[in-house]
C-alpha cells in the first residue's frame, strides 16, 4: 500500500509517457493499467491535473447505513466517473480519501488522453477509452473499494479490455491495487496493499489453487442455460487462461474479488467487462483467505 501525500513531499513516478523524470526508488512500484491504476501510485500531480482539466458533474448521493454516503463524480469531457465520499458515519474527515480519489480520477483521464495520442484521429478527449461501468464494491468507515470495467482502442484494429480494482484507506488516503513485489519481480507474483504479499512461487501457488477451486465450483453450480444472453461463451472459460494469472483484486462484502483479465480471444472480451458474467470475478471468502493475509487493520476488519 502506498500513501497519498497532500504536500507532495515524496514524488512518485507517473507513466513514462506523462512524466519528464522518474525517481529511481519508485521505478519498481508499478501497477498494470489493465488491472490497476497504471504506472506508480497516483499522487498530487494527478489530483492537480484533474482539477485543472475536468468539468465535473455530481450524481445522486448513495447511502450505506453502516459507513456513510458517497456519490459518483463524472468528468463531462471524457465521461469517466469515479466516486467521492460525502460523509462518514462517525463524522471522520473525508479530505484525504477524496484527494486520493481525485488523483485516481486524474490518472484514469490521463491514461485515456495518452491512449488518444497513441491511437490518433480522435477529436473528443478520451474517445478511445470506453468505461463500461464503475462500481463501489466495498464501503466501510475505513476502506473503499472500486472496480472499473471497460475497453480502450489500441493501435491498429485491436481493443484492450480492462478490469481495474482499486482500494483506498479512507483515514490515510493510501491507494492499493495489484502491484509488483519489487524491482525484479514479475507477474504472476504480486502484492496487494497491506493485505497480501504473494512474492514467491511457493507463496503464490496455494493462492492460485484456492482461486481455481472457487472458479471450478462456479462452473458446476451455474447451469449453462442460466447464463445471460451474450455471455454463453464465458461458461467453461473461467480457467481457460488460468496460467496467465492476470487479474485485478478488490474487496466485496462477501470476500476478495479475483477478476480474471487473462482472456485473449476477441469473442471473449465480454467475459471481462460485462458485470452480468456469473463466472468473473471469483469471490474468495475472507475466512478462507485468512492464511494468506498479513496482520493489520484491514486483516482485522475483514475477519471481524
Amino acid at each position: 500500500m502506498r500513501f497519498f501525500g497532500f504536500l507532495g513531499s515524496v514524488e512518485f513516478c507517473l507513466l513514462v509517457a506523462l512524466a519528464a523524470a522518474t525517481p529511481a526508488a519508485a521505478q519498481w512500484s508499478h501497477f498494470d493499467s489493465n488491472t490497476g491504476v497504471g504506472g506508480a501510485v497516483p499522487d498530487q500531480k494527478d489530483a492537480v491535473f484533474y482539477r485543472s482539466f475536468a468539468k465535473p458533474m455530481r450524481g445522486q448521493i448513495q447511502k450505506v447505513p453502516e459507513a456513510g454516503t458517497w456519490l459518483f463524480e463524472t468528468d463531462k469531457r471524457t465521461k469517466i466517473a469515479y466516486p467521492r465520499v460525502v460523509h462518514l458515519l462517525h463524522n471522520q474527515p473525508v479530505n484525504k480519501v477524496n484527494e486520493a480519489l481525485a488523483a485516481i480520477h486524474g490518472r484514469m483521464i490521463r491514461l485515456a488522453l495518452e491512449n488518444d495520442r497513441l491511437v490518433g484521429g480522435y477529436r473528443e478527449p478520451g474517445s478511445t477509452n470506453f468505461q463500461r461501468t464503475v462500481k463501489v464494491t466495498y464501503f466501510s468507515p475505513r476502506y473503499l473499494s472500486i472496480v472499473e470495467l471497460g475497453a480502450e482502442s489500441s493501435q491498429g484494429s485491436g481493443t484492450s479490455i480492462f478490469a481495474r480494482g482499486i482500494t483506498v484507506d479512507i483515514e490515510r488516503g493510501a491507494i492499493s491495487s495489484v502491484e509488483a513485489c519489487g524491482p525484479d519481480s514479475k507477474r504472476p507474483t504480486f502484492s496487494f496493499g497491506s493485505l497480501l504479499a504473494m512474492c514467491t512461487e511457493a507463496a503464490l501457488a496455494p493462492f492460485l489453487d484456492l482461486w481455481k477451486t472457487h472458479a471450478e465450483f462456479l462452473e458446476v453450480e451455474v447451469p449453462k442455460d442460466s447464463v445471460p444472453r451474450g455471455l454463453q461463451d464465458c461458461w467453461g472459460r473461467s480457467l481457460a487462461y488460468f496460467e496467465h494469472a492476470s487479474f485485478a483484486l478488490y474487496l466485496t462484502k462477501a470476500g476478495l474479488a479475483v477478476h480474471n483479465v487473462g482472456y485473449v480471444s476477441n469473442s471473449e472480451t465480454q467475459c471481462i467487462d460485462d458485470d452480468r458474467n456469473p463466472f468473473n470475478p471469483v469471490i474468495i471468502p475472507y475466512r478462507e483467505l485468512e492464511p494468506f493475509m498479513q496482520p493489520g487493520l484491514l486483516h482485522d476488519e475483514l475477519l471481524k
